[in-house]
């Protein structure tokens, strides 16, 4: 109804922000089985988007290799 609209408009407000830092994170289908990564690489390889394909290829070879130990966690 149009007078619940009205009110929900009065509680709207704007804000202005600068950004300074943005980290991001990358979802690389890691926790996918490997015939499904390499069926994403190709579709991002045939649509142009070489750069992300890339970037999975670098993270398949890189999950092949062994890596450091992880951390122990803190107690507590």
């Amino acid at each position: 109804p149009d007078d619940f609209i009205a009110g929900q408009l009065k509680g709207i407000v704007g804000v202005v922000m600068r950004i300074d830092t943005m980290i991001a994170k990358r979802k690389l289908s890691q926790n996918r089985l490997p015939a499904d990564r390499a069926g994403v690489i190709a579709a991002l390889a045939e649509s142009g988007r070489t750069e992300e394909a890339a970037l999975m290829r670098e993270r398949e070879a890189a999950a092949d290799r062994p890596g450091p130990e992880p951390s122990p966690r803190p107690r507590g």
